[in-house]
């Protein structure tokens, strides 16, 4: 242990630290290294958390050790998430559409609820447009909401018209209601908002000519502002937020035959869906659950890194949340019925990373703890960790900045490491009550919430919501921690004479 304490010595780690960040940041500049910036960027991490634990935890007191030890566990979340994000993006790989030898049956579906009728026609004349044999393909427009009017549509524009006379299990319900009448050897999926592009079903139905062909993703694209690029004005720097997974993250799975269903714009063979019964109805993420099933069968994936579909975000705040709050509880729901590591039939790669992605789902509560971890010492004086500055700054620092420079370099454009850290704050009080109520009671049947789309969001200003109560509340008592702090530092600085 003592050489251990000697190498963290300032006059060692920080200049081999630094040394380190310029390297990394010498790649970054280039644009180059992948491999070598992921490496130096999980070196830094590690050494960071590895410090951290051994020699600064507070243990003065029982309550030091709890509030000390709480950020500890957030920080070492945090050096576990930068190690599966290493690991997905390593070798991303880039797929060429094949040739169309053998022009398959296909069932395009567009489940509907209770959304505007203009967004469904939009995205009926993109799926009867597709540059693919007419007597080769059908679309079906699958109501849940029993409207006459979704009726008259999709009758008068030559679409095939599915109602449930009942309703449950949701949108995987209706999928599976779909396949029992329809008969096409590939089934597509459409959100009611994504209207694909015309050539659509000619670049994804060429890669099932592999007979273990079982799900093909393309991108999720929006023709409209995310919430964070309207109100913060970043469509002019940053692609949406939803980029950096399906850009960059998916075509990192692929490389590991673990790219899944992101519930819109894939397709899947039916004879796999059969397999393991249709899509799955225990959890309300069925795309990812469906997914998991698929790949412990042994059939493949594949990730088309090519923007064929375009669709909605969430046009306000109180939308966003509902979806990433659906998405979150989903994940710790499939943690439970499915847990990746523990299902038979998946590769090693396939488990890590599905595990990574139902990871990701319980970041809130990491924020949390590390957005209020000032107070303990602010309000009571409790340090929740002890280090000498220089130390601290050399390895935060040289950590922090050198996942800076390697999401630069890895999310081609899509996202910065600033960002991302709002992203997730704006999330983080709401994802970790659903966190927290799932974990406590994953088994309980929960509502499908259908995110909101197509709503009027008058004007770009961002206007207040009860849902950033808690935001403003723990920045109330900073800035109050704060002034009790300086006032305190104040009191007991010498006085002069």
């Amino acid at each position: 242990m003592d050489w251990l304490r000697g190498y963290y010595e300032p006059g060692i780690v920080f200049p081999l630290s630094l040394t380190l960040l310029v390297v990394v940041g010498l790649a970054s500049w280039q644009h180059r290294g992948r491999k070598l910036v992921l490496s130096l960027l999980v070196l830094l991490s590690a050494q960071y958390i590895l410090w951290r634990g051994l020699f600064t935890l507070n243990t003065d007191t029982p309550s030091a050790v709890v509030l000390s030890g709480l950020v500890y566990l957030a920080e070492f979340y945090n050096f576990v998430q930068v190690i599966f994000f290493a690991y997905q993006t390593w070798s991303p790989r880039e797929r060429i559409s094949p040739p169309l030898r053998e022009c398959s049956t296909v069932d395009i579906m567009v489940p509907i609820v209770d959304e505007p009728l203009y967004i469904l026609r939009r995205t009926l004349v993109g799926c009867l447009a597709q540059d693919y044999p007419h007597d080769r393909f059908a679309v079906y427009v699958l109501d849940d909401g029993q409207r006459e009017d979704v009726r008259e549509l999709a009758e008068a524009m030559g679409c095939r018209y599915l109602r449930r006379t009942t309703h449950e299990h949701a949108k995987a319900g209706n999928l599976n209601h779909a396949l029992i009448h329809s008969a096409g050897l590939i089934i597509a999926v459409f959100d009611v908002d994504h209207v694909p592009v015309q050539s659509f079903l000619r670049d994804t139905v060429p890669f099932f000519q592999d007979e273990k062909m079982a799900i093909v993703q393309t991108p999720h694209h929006f023709y409209n502002r995310d919430i964070f690029q309207r109100n913060l004005r970043l469509d002019p720097v940053f692609k949406d937020e939803q980029a950096l997974f399906f850009q960059v993250l998916e075509a990192g799975r692929d490389t590991h035959n673990s790219t899944f269903f992101a519930g819109s714009c894939g397709l899947f063979r039916r004879s796999a869906l059969n397999a393991i019964g249709g899509f799955q109805t225990e959890t309300i993420t069925e795309d990812l659950h469906t997914s998991i099933l698929i790949h412990a069968k042994g059939y493949r994936s594949c990730h088309l890194n090519k923007i064929l579909a375009s669709g909605l975000m969430p046009e306000d705040f109180t939308g966003y949340l509902k979806q990433r709050a659906r998405w979150a509880m989903g994940a710790i729901q499939v943690l439970v019925r499915a847990n990746p590591l523990t299902t038979p039939g998946l590769t090693l790669a396939q488990r890590v990373d599905y595990f990574a992605s139902l990871y990701y789902f319980l970041f809130g509560l990491a924020r949390v703890v590390c957005l209020a971890a000032p107070l303990a010492w602010l309000f009571f004086g409790v340090p929740v960790l002890k280090a000498d500055t220089l130390t601290l700054m050399s390895l935060f620092f040289c950590h922090y900045f050198a996942g800076t420079l390697a999401i630069s370099v890895i999310s081609r454009g899509t996202r910065s490491a600033f960002w991302s850290d709002v992203y997730e704050t704006a999330m983080c009080f709401t994802l970790s009550r659903v966190a927290i109520q799932t974990l406590l009671n994953p088994t309980k049947r929960r509502p499908f919430v259908i995110t909101p789309k197509g709503q009027q969001v008058e004007g770009d200003r961002l206007r207040l919501n009860p849902i950033i109560t808690p935001h403003l509340v723990l920045f109330g008592l900073l800035a109050c921690g704060l002034v009790i702090g300086l006032w305190s530092l104040t009191q007991r600085a010498p006085q002069p004479g």
